[in-house]
């Protein structure tokens, strides 16, 4: 079967979005089916390294080049960040920034209108990329000789990427489009105007229409479409993210250190994601002298360490905090393999914040090392907290019920006690996952 596989993150870029399409190319090539990938060199706005793809010689992969309309755009927001930064090292940070709070309380007109005109910016500029990536994508596509599929697989994010795919089944060049939902396209937690939401509504219904069937990465997100997926009679399923075997490192990290390695790596999301459950039951047993604060280092990989640090220094924990920065994937990998526990933080709260299930968690799973899992939010009973449970991978807080008492008993065994994992992984393995995904392909 001749299938095409759209994603704006690929392996040209490290971000944890590039992994799926990767995965999704490989091992359907494995299988036997004809795969070309349609990516774009097109930069974005979130991530924060490039890097020289390894070309698959078993798979056809396409890099659009960046269309000289963005090339424009991205250079006026390079002067604007260069211009921010010299604000903020004079003292007198007025940047905007696409997260621009809501005006709220006794804020003077002026400063509403500020804040709008911010926002409005960064909400035409998401719409701008998107549209810039789908034209780009097609310029390419008819460089190429305009090639015809079976079944073409539109990966989110991005839109831009989805409107490819609607594209190529609009002209008759795939008999089948399958939407793929890493995320959701409606996502209140994160764009929370109401013009935000009816556009991304918009932009899912449409996306939906013009699909022969859905995958989604969580049931949180299958919830978020099925309103829109039953008006349509589309089929629907669940394919979670998973983890490559050929990733796992055959040796772990050496922290040259006797402590017991927490480690975390990737985004704090400006604060979003917290240590605070963690940190607050580590501080209540080293006051209860069940453990030494020497007994424990929490490491941090990623470009947010003064985030975490700010956190842990709440408890008086941010001396036992150790950051080694961004690092490449195959080192985060060992690095986990080498630790003692891996800290997860995610959320799992109402007005469309249910769902989410980092693609870390996977990674976590593979190398076999007990996860701590840390869910923000108002709701319980989260998705996260079953894998984990089920899977007996770890030990897992709400915060919509927190239960000190047993997290903190928990954490003690942690530490104190020789800790095993269920090796009951394999249902996360991208070969079964990618499997199941093709057999939703020729079934549908």
């Amino acid at each position: 079967m001749k299938i095409a596989i759209i994603s704006y993150y690929y392996k040209h870029k490290r971000a944890m979005a590039s992994v799926r399409a990767e995965k999704l190319a490989k091992y359907l090539s494995r299988g036997g089916d004809d795969i070309t990938v349609f990516t774009s060199l097109q930069r974005d706005t979130w991530t924060c390294e490039y890097k020289e793809p390894v070309p698959d010689e078993a798979i056809r992969e396409v890099y659009a080049p960046e269309i000289k309309s963005w090339g424009r755009t991205r250079a006026f927001l390079d002067k604007r960040r260069a211009r921010g930064l010299t604000r903020m090292a004079d003292g007198a940070d007025d940047t905007p920034t696409s997260k621009a709070p809501l005006c709220k309380g006794r804020a003077s007109i002026a400063k509403r209108i500020k804040n709008y005109i911010r926002w409005r910016f960064y909400f035409l500029l998401s719409r701008h990329e998107d549209r810039c990536l789908f034209k780009g994508l097609v310029k390419e596509y008819k460089r190429q000789g305009r090639p015809r599929f079976d079944t073409a697989i539109a990966t989110y994010p991005s839109y831009g990427a989805v409107l490819f795919g609607m594209w190529l089944k609009g002209h008759g060049y795939t008999k089948r489009l399958a939407l793929d939902l890493r995320d959701p396209i409606v996502n209140p937690a994160v764009r929370q105007r109401k013009s935000e939401i009816r556009y991304d509504r918009k932009c899912q219904r449409r996306a939906l229409k013009h699909s022969d069937f859905a995958v989604c990465v969580s049931y949180g997100i299958l919830e978020s479409i099925k309103e829109d997926a039953d008006r349509l009679g589309l089929p629907c399923s669940v394919i979670t993210n998973g983890y490559d075997p050929d990733d796992i490192p055959n040796e772990g990290f050496d922290y040259e250190t006797r402590a017991f390695n927490f480690l975390y790596v990737g985004s704090m999301y400006h604060g979003k994601r917290s240590v605070d459950m963690l940190a607050s039951g580590l501080r209540k047993l080293i006051d209860r002298g069940k453990i030494k604060k020497t007994d424990i280092c929490v490491n941090y990989c990623g470009g947010e360490y003064e985030v975490l640090l700010s956190q842990l220094d709440k408890y008086s924990l941010g001396d036992i905090s150790k950051n080694h920065g961004s690092v490449s994937r195959e080192t985060s990998l060992a690095m986990q393999r080498g630790a003692d526990a891996l800290i997860l933080i995610t959320w799992n709260e109402s007005g469309g914040g249910t769902g989410v299930i980092p693609g870390k968690l996977y990674e976590y799973i593979s190398v076999g090392v007990p996860i701590v899992g840390i869910v923000l939010g108002d709701l319980a009973g989260s998705e996260v907290k079953a894998i984990i449970e089920d899977g007996r991978f770890g030990i897992v807080c709400e915060e919509a019920e927190p239960d000190g008492d047993v997290f903190e008993a928990e954490l003690l065994a942690l530490i104190t006690e020789e800790k095993t994992v269920d090796a009951n992984k394999e249902r996360y393995s991208y070969a079964r996952l990618t499997s199941d995904f093709k057999k939703f392909i020729d079934e549908d």
